[in-house]
């Protein structure tokens, strides 16, 4: 062993022998302190890889889900546009549209996000592992964006509208006017032709009552202002999920 011919080669003071020797033993620690350093980056290199590959299926579930969200609060601020014209001469739908654009306007929608990836890098203190203080701040101010508390919750409209349409009404314009379509994303369809089961009587009567009703329109206006605020907020989702996508692509 070295060790052993190390400690010969010194007593006998054979100089030359023990500097080759420890040249050998300094030579083979750096080489395996290398070795390590090169095993460790290379897998760091793989993790951040497989994070990057992670982080980018993210965001494109969150780009469709906000594109899908920004087509829902579309078709909910048309449905109270439409609504909104019963204060009109002329109504812009026939009566019994007119009831289902009142119920559909009052809806509202969650937008699904997925913070799987960038939780468990920031749980572990490693959302440097990619690209830096610089990407970690992106990825922190995305992911801290609490977008349902802007675009989800009851309005006043809501509260008004459900609590003045008759509930068979409303039960038959969600069972026959609405579809559910499953996917990777759930997804709610808001439909105008189905049958509310009101006579046309019935129908007159309530939409007298939905237009004498104080500040319904108020209400409503409120609604729709807050329908294009959230597809405001979802299309500035949509453009900050495309451009971390195009930046993480850069570190594979």
């Amino acid at each position: 062993m070295i060790s052993n011919r190390f400690i010969t080669d010194l007593k006998k003071q054979n100089w030359v022998a023990v500097i080759s020797d420890f040249l050998v033993v300094v030579i083979g620690i750096l080489v395996a302190m290398q070795l390590s350093s090169w095993e460790h980056a290379r897998n760091e290199k793989q993790l951040a890889n497989e994070y990057v590959a992670l982080l980018i299926d993210d965001l494109k579930f969150d780009q469709q889900s906000a594109e899908q969200t920004i087509s829902y609060y579309s078709t909910v601020q048309e449905f109270g546009n439409h609504a909104l014209t019963l204060w009109d001469d002329k109504p812009a739908l026939s009566p019994e549209k007119m009831v289902i654009a009142f119920y559909q306007a009052s809806n509202i929608l969650a937008n699904n996000s997925a913070v799987g990836s960038y939780n468990a890098l920031a749980a572990t203190g490693r959302l440097g592992l990619i690209g830096g203080p610089a990407l970690a701040a992106k990825l922190s101010g995305y992911y801290a964006q609490d977008l349902d508390a802007i675009i989800y919750h009851n309005t006043q409209y809501r509260m008004v509208i459900r609590g003045i349409l008759p509930v068979n009404v409303q039960l038959s314009i969600r069972d026959n006017c609405n579809e559910f379509v499953e996917g990777e994303i759930l997804n709610e369809l808001l439909g105008a032709h189905c049958n509310t089961g009101l006579s046309q009587n019935e129908l007159n009567t309530l939409l007298s009552d939905l237009k004498n009703r104080v500040n319904l329109d108020y209400y409503l206006r409120q609604k729709i202002s807050q329908d294009e605020l959230a597809v405001r907020i979802l299309r500035l989702r949509t453009n900050g999920a495309l451009s971390l996508q195009k930046t993480l692509k850069n570190f594979l």
